[in-house]
């Protein structure tokens, strides 16, 4: 009965705009364990059996495996500097230049992501395409005040998508995130993260693509999905910390989808949560419109 009485209310309040915008605030405001603790209050014992994924078909685990060898083989080759071919970024990126920049500098996306485009393509030109790409958005709360490069939360989303990455043989890392706070900051997200992924965990430049225009949790995944399309990827592996993850997994009970046809006109594709740190991201086509806002469009 309670179970039902929640979803109830949930379903109310998304009706409701001057109830979902204060409701919104406080699910966004809750720490990774109260968000466990209410979405285990709705979801109860399913969670558990979609975290641990026993739904997945042998048949599927077996072709995963599959994938996982073909990329490790790909990239036990002696082959990246052959590759010529890669995608304009203009072709994924609307936003002008100089509104993503390093210090003072402005970062040149074009040749950041020309390495890992290559590669990207060359991946699609023997068949291997979807599950190859990981997303790992940046986070910098609204109140942060000290101008740090970058926060604890975005440092331990880096950890754990290195795990993942190491486990699991992707090809490749897209990290999503601008100069966003606090305000006039210096440092973009995407750009430190990349940064922390090379010298840190010895991750090499051509497996690491940025997206250094997003200025939130809704941004990232459009403008990650324009990159995707670009290069033939119908499906890639967000990875970030437990709340996050709740909100891409859950997008309809956490308003995700009513927050993005608020922002954006649409949603943004269809998510599946595989692991408590992970979620599947299937692209919608309708990420390609461009937007109205200025800064990242």
């Amino acid at each position: 009965m309670k179970k039902i009485n929640l979803i109830f209310l949930l379903l109310l309040i998304s009706s409701c705009s001057h109830l979902r915008k204060p409701f919104n605030q406080r699910l966004n405001a809750l720490s990774e364990c109260e968000m466990e603790t209410f979405i285990n209050s709705i979801l109860g014992e399913t969670k558990k059996n979609i975290i641990r994924n026993e739904n997945c078909s042998e048949e599927e685990r077996n072709k995963k495996r599959s994938l996982r060898r073909k990329v490790k083989t790909f990239f036990s080759k002696d082959h990246i500097n052959n590759f010529k071919n890669s995608v304009p970024a203009n072709h994924y990126a609307y936003a002008k230049k100089e509104m993503a920049k390093d210090h003072q500098n402005i970062i040149d996306i074009e040749k950041e992501n020309r390495p890992v485009s290559r590669v990207l393509l060359a991946l699609r030109e023997e068949e291997i395409s979807d599950h190859i790409l990981m997303i790992i958005p940046g986070h910098a709360s609204s109140s942060q005040k000290s101008d740090i490069a970058l926060d604890e939360t975005s440092l331990e989303r880096l950890e754990i998508a290195y795990k993942i990455f190491k486990r699991d043989h992707y090809a490749a890392i897209l990290v999503s995130g601008g100069n966003v706070h606090p305000k006039d900051t210096p440092h973009n997200e995407a750009y430190e993260m990349k940064k922390v992924l090379m010298k840190k965990y010895g991750i090499p430049e051509y497996r690491i693509a940025i997206e250094p225009y997003a200025r939130n949790s809704i941004t990232n995944l459009r403008n990650a999905g324009r990159f995707m399309i670009r290069h033939g990827i119908e499906k890639s592996l967000i990875v970030t910390t437990k709340a996050q993850n709740y909100y891409y997994a859950f997008n309809e009970i956490s308003f995700l989808d009513t927050r993005s046809e608020e922002l954006l006109g649409y949603k943004l594709g269809g998510f599946k949560l595989l692991e408590k740190n992970a979620t599947e991201y299937k692209v919608s086509q309708s990420v390609l419109s461009a937007g109205t806002d200025p800064l990242d469009p």
